[in-house]
């Protein structure tokens, strides 16, 4: 993950339809939704103000965030396992 700098890039980055987030107590992801900031991880989601995000997140260090590519089956490896003869 690519590390952001300072809170006007990450607004910025915000702004451009990526994801942030950070890492530090815990995993946390920011999205940016109209008008408000959604963050969210696996136990809660908040909508938050841009003030109320810079108040609370302004020290922070963020990360843009990038989807995992999805794990490509190699069909001729997957084809040759389900050839063998389990005794």
């Amino acid at each position: 993950m690519d590390k952001i700098e300072n809170i006007e890039y990450a607004l910025k980055t915000l702004r451009l339809g990526e994801i942030i987030c950070v890492m530090k107590p815990q995993v946390l992801y920011f999205a940016l939704k109209g008008k408000t900031i959604t963050a969210k991880n696996d136990h809660s989601q908040y909508n938050l103000s841009l003030a109320t995000f810079i108040e609370l997140f302004g020290e922070n260090e963020f990360y843009l965030y990038e989807k995992k590519e999805d794990a490509v089956i190699d069909k001729l490896k997957d084809d040759e396992y389900y050839q063998w003869k389990h005794k």
